[in-house]
């Protein structure tokens, strides 16, 4: 009865073998639900002043913990990043902005209060043509201020976080500005 057991013995290697190569028996990440997310919270947060569009991910996610993936939605025609995380291997995600979404006109507004807290006239500042500024974390917004008298000096708006927060780095003229 070699026969039997020989076969029985090959299609338990073969099943190994299978089992090795196969790869992970995790189920893809649910993507339309990362977008129906996406796109919830984008409208939430931006929707009243903003016309939200696609929301984009990668076509096909595994399912482990700890890994994240990236996907955009438009915001006013823009790509604004969040980050989805894996928060174990059941389809458990958190969702984060991964850039800030910055109100143009606000950026400059708040440049116009700091000219005016410390005695500048503008006519105007600058930071843009686009409603809105999509920026990550720790990067730089250049603005420029038209003075009373016609003259334009720089502004330099620094990006703190994901919400929008921001900080003047630079006021006028710098010395690398001659």
């Amino acid at each position: 009865m070699a026969g039997p057991r020989r076969l029985l013995a090959l299609v338990g290697a073969l099943a190994l073998l299978l089992a090795a190569c196969g790869g992970s028996d995790a189920e893809p990440v649910n993507l339309a639900r990362a977008q129906a997310t996406i796109r919830v919270r984008a409208q939430d947060a931006f929707g009243a002043d903003a016309t939200i569009g696609r929301v984009r991910c990668p076509g096909k996610v595994e399912q482990e913990q700890g890994a994240s993936f990236g996907c955009t939605v438009e915001v006013d025609g823009q790509a604004l990043p969040y980050v989805v995380r894996l928060t174990n291997d059941s389809g458990g995600t958190r969702v984060e902005l991964g850039a800030s979404l910055l109100v143009t006109r606000k950026v400059e507004q708040f440049i116009a209060d700091y000219a005016a807290d410390n005695g500048e006239r503008v006519q105007s500042v600058g930071c843009g043509s686009t409603k809105y500024l999509v920026r990550a974390r720790g990067t730089k917004v250049s603005c420029a201020v038209v003075r009373a008298d016609g003259s334009t000096i720089p502004a330099v708006v620094g990006v703190r976080d994901t919400k929008g927060n921001t900080a003047l780095i630079s006021f006028g003229p710098t010395k690398a500005d001659g």
